[in-house]
């Protein structure tokens, strides 16, 4: 977990304000804190490392020429092979960083970038050629993004809390978002307690340029049956892409309890079944003894 936050600049003493900013949400990324500021823009970050621990690794990062600068929070579990393309395309990576991967590949890509991605993130990328700012959300919203348009200036952040210190921005509350909490226990919009203050929805990016900002849907769910591949050879394929997936980020010292499991069913959905019931009570007899494991395993570790 990591914590970004920004806003249009042009207000006295940015850079002290986003240094509050940034205090707000130090919890998300105790590791380190990085900021960028030119007058137009500023960006923050707060880091836990989780890949490149090193130094190298700190936001905001920059592409070869300085001309985009990047803040992010998240993970991007096939960054590697991005990375090969983008390398084969010419570009100059100075760390071993899935966030660098996101400004080359929108360097390269635009905003075409979002559909290769796997992963989880929120981040934003300001193009100091273009004077734009671009920002994204993951496909299903797991990582969080805040922005608000207040008194002439733009807010972004991964916590609503982080924009309490900017002078421009307003406390008040949003009763409309207050019905839709006691009616459904959640807010199904884009509102958010705080009049103004609005959720970048899953599978959406925005555009900030001149004071104008746009937001886009770039991926919606598209349904369509094919029966041909057999079960079996989707669960291989799933297990294949995610064990890849793991082994490329050294993410698994022990194989969970969930691959025992599918790999009982992949072996089972192999050969012929006795039948329905037989097959899951072996299932379930194998996963209860995976947990079981399991357990022993981190009472023994405790002691």
């Amino acid at each position: 977990m990591c914590g970004i936050v920004g806003f249009s600049s042009r207000i006295d003493n940015a850079e002290a304000v986003l240094e509050q900013m940034m205090d707000r949400i130090r919890h998300r990324g105790p590791d380190a804190g990085g900021k960028y500021l030119n007058g137009e823009i500023a960006l923050g970050h707060r880091r836990l490392s989780i890949i490149d621990i090193t130094e190298q690794g700190d936001q905001p990062i920059f592409n070869e020429d300085r001309s985009m600068v990047l803040v992010f929070n998240g993970e991007i579990y096939n960054y590697q092979e991005i990375r090969e393309e983008l390398l084969a395309a010419g570009h100059t990576f100075k760390t071993e960083t899935d966030s660098e991967v996101l400004i080359h590949g929108y360097e390269e890509y635009g905003t075409e970038l979002l559909n290769k991605l796997r992963g989880m993130f929120s981040f934003v990328i300001w193009d100091d050629k273009k004077k734009e700012l671009f920002g994204a959300r993951d496909f299903f919203g797991i990582k969080p993004m805040y922005y608000a348009q207040m008194g002439g200036s733009f807010l972004f952040g991964s916590e609503i809390k982080s924009f309490l210190p900017h002078p421009d921005f307003k406390k008040e509350l949003n009763t409309e978002a207050l019905e839709q909490y006691l009616t459904f226990q959640y807010s199904p919009t884009e509102d958010t307690f705080f009049k103004g203050v609005k959720k970048l929805p899953a599978a959406h990016y925005f555009l900030w340029k001149d004071g104008s900002l746009t937001v886009q849907r770039y991926w919606d769910v598209h349904f369509e049956a094919d029966e041909a591949p057999l079960l079996g050879d989707w669960v291989k394929t799933i297990l294949c892409a995610r064990t890849r997936s793991r082994m490329s980020r050294s993410a698994a010292s022990f194989r969970p309890v969930w691959i025992r499991v599918m790999s009982r069913l992949l072996r089972m959905l192999t050969r012929p079944l006795r039948s329905a019931s037989a097959a899951m009570k072996s299932i379930m007899r194998s996963a209860g003894q995976s947990v079981s494991r399991a357990r022993s395993a981190r009472r023994i570790t405790a002691m």
